[in-house]
């Protein structure tokens, strides 16, 4: 089957589904709080969860990553010289947008000085205008950003990590592009012209494209027009678990199994728990990073993830943890400067992303954030395996 060639290795642990309540911080000091009994300032980061609502399978585990990042941050002593511990403060948000704002402001109201989301477009659309106005910065695993929006930070590079994505097929042979994508969802649709893009630099063209509705359930008319378009790879721009009913169906309909699926980089190894193995397998995508990466900060997050919750991590605690020690260095760097304001940190982001600090304890490799809140990262090329793993096929 043609869409098996692109899996090399079996290097990934599988990450089962979990439950995010006991993540919520509320307002205790469980996501990383001072308990020496010094007198360190605490600094509060608020944090949007999405334990439950149509956000909470991919991303939701990001959460856990910001969480075991906090609490490695105060155990380095990396704030010390500055006199200052965090606390991470976390509410579900229900994935919805109007939720969302109800709960940043909240969060600013209780004093935090910075305000993460895992990342879900119509949460960032929802929230960053509250960001700018109160500048007080958002930083999510994925959002949709312009450079005039001055406080919002996303970490998911669609731009790059998809074109790479597109290129790489088109370069395999795979030139006749299509797209199966929810039409609501902005951030689908601009990666789906990414990979587009990236198919035509390789010498490829797309030749199908459908647009769905973010509640359909049943994709036969579309299957069924896929069957006869001359489609080798196929980019199906749907939330997860819509994601993996579509794939399911594919594999159901049959005489589709030349065509290699693939997606953004948010699936976790819940997509073939639901989609079942066999209609997974081969499904590729290029997160910022992946489990199995053969080097030692990533074997050691693994581990520390691994041991606190029972499951091994994908990209989406991956972002958290990246982004706990990016906070981390920015708030130190305007504490140095007497300044511990939101307009400060949002300032030193930029520059924490890149600094010695994140270089030493941030996993994904050469990450780097602009000044306009865009980021950019090379990201690695991984596929589902047929156990129904994540595994490495190429890095860089």
């Amino acid at each position: 089957m043609q869409r098996r060639r692109l899996i090399s290795l079996g290097i990934a642990g599988c990450l089962s589904a979990m439950s995010l309540a006991a993540c919520a911080g509320g307002s205790d000091d469980s996501g990383g709080s001072d308990s020496s009994g010094s007198n360190k300032e605490t600094i509060t980061i608020g944090n949007l969860a999405m334990e439950t609502g149509p956000g909470a399978t991919a991303p939701g585990p990001f959460t856990l990553g910001l969480e075991l990042g906090v609490d490695e941050v105060n155990a380095s002593g990396l704030l010390d010289d500055v006199g200052v511990t965090l606390k991470l403060q976390s509410e579900d948000t229900a994935s919805e947008p109007t939720q969302s704002v109800t709960v940043y402001n909240r969060l600013v109201r209780s004093g935090a000085i910075v305000v993460t989301s895992p990342g879900f477009t119509p949460v960032a659309q929802a929230v960053t205008p509250n960001a700018n106005r109160e500048k007080v910065p958002l930083v999510t695993g994925a959002g949709s950003g312009t450079p005039e929006e001055d406080f919002e930070f996303h970490l998911t590079d669609i731009m790059t990590s998809s074109t790479a994505l597109g290129q790489t097929m088109a370069e395999q042979g795979l030139t006749h592009y299509g797209a199966v994508v929810d039409g609501s969802n902005a951030a689908m649709a601009a990666i789906e012209g990414f990979v587009e893009d990236g198919v035509k630099k390789g010498g490829g063209e797309q030749v199908f494209s459908e647009s769905v509705a973010a509640t359909d359930s049943d994709f036969s008319a579309v299957l069924t027009k896929l069957q006869s378009a001359d489609v080798d790879v196929l980019y199906v721009g749907l939330l997860e678990g819509q994601n993996a009913n579509f794939l399911r169906q594919m594999q159901d309909i049959g005489g589709l199994d030349d065509i290699v699926p693939v997606s953004h980089s948010g699936l976790s190894e819940n997509l073939p728990k639901v989609a079942g193995v066999d209609a997974a397998e081969g499904m590729t995508i290029r997160p910022a990073w992946a489990p199995g990466l053969d080097d030692e900060k990533s074997a050691a997050f693994e581990k520390a993830f691994q041991d606190k919750y029972d499951n091994l991590p994908n990209v989406n605690p991956a972002f958290g943890y990246q982004t706990a020690w990016i906070i981390a260095e920015a708030i130190r760097s305007a504490a140095a400067k007497g300044d511990i304001t939101g307009e400060a940190v949002r300032a030193a982001i930029p520059a924490a992303s890149t600094s010695d600090t994140v270089k030493e304890h941030g996993i994904i490799a050469d990450l780097s954030i602009a000044a306009d809140g865009r980021t950019t990262y090379p990201g690695v090329l991984a596929a589902f395996n047929d156990t129904g793993e994540i595994e490495v096929v190429a890095e860089g």
